[in-house]
């Protein structure tokens, strides 16, 4: 009865160093699983990383582009206006000790303008006019004078913001221009 007992004792040993090489594998394909996991999330991490800096770099380009192409219409527009010399360019000015970009600005006569690629909403037209106000407040401070024209210039319009923007710039005295405007004019 000994013996046999301790061949059960040695089977139950046996079973239970099984058990113990079962449960340690598990734990490796556990740790490889969760090594893998850290490796997609780096990985994960570099593609988000790597397409917010592309995704940024193309809103500079298209916006860029743009900007050249509302410059360009300005002066084709002044020009039509009946001014020969002009030089529409981007120009910085301090205020406070703080930069403030002007995206479209002529001397004579005194043009202030703001391009943006979109005006989705609401909050973004009232946004885009305030923009447009406080650089023409900053270029009549620095030249003494009042400004000829305010210009905003807006590549796409959504319909959410449509009717505020209208009327925010009719308000303001604020020259707005549309994407299909520029595109029509310069034949793009």
């Amino acid at each position: 009865n000994q013996s046999r007992l301790w061949e059960e004792v040695r089977a139950l040993r046996e079973g239970q160093n099984k058990l113990w090489e079962g449960q340690n594998k598990l734990w490796e394909e556990v740790k490889a699983l969760r090594e893998g996991q850290e490796r997609l999330w780096a990985s994960h991490g570099r593609l988000e990383s790597y397409m917010r800096s592309a995704f940024g770099e193309l809103r500079v380009a298209l916006g860029a582009t743009y900007e050249m192409h509302a410059a360009a219409y300005l002066s084709f527009m002044l020009y039509e206006m009946g001014y020969d010399r002009v030089d529409v360019v981007r120009r910085s000015f301090v205020e406070d000790g703080e930069i403030v970009e002007v995206d479209l600005f002529n001397e004579e006569p005194l043009v202030v303008g703001e391009v943006t690629v979109a005006v989705r909403d609401v909050d973004e037209a009232e946004r885009e006019v305030g923009r447009v106000l406080r650089r023409v407040g900053v270029v009549e401070k620095v030249f003494g004078r009042r400004v000829f024209m305010a210009v905003l210039s807006v590549a796409n319009l959504y319909p959410e913001a449509v009717d505020t923007l209208k009327s925010l710039a009719a308000r303001h005295g604020i020259r707005l221009v549309l994407g299909r405007e520029i595109k029509e004019a310069l034949q793009l």
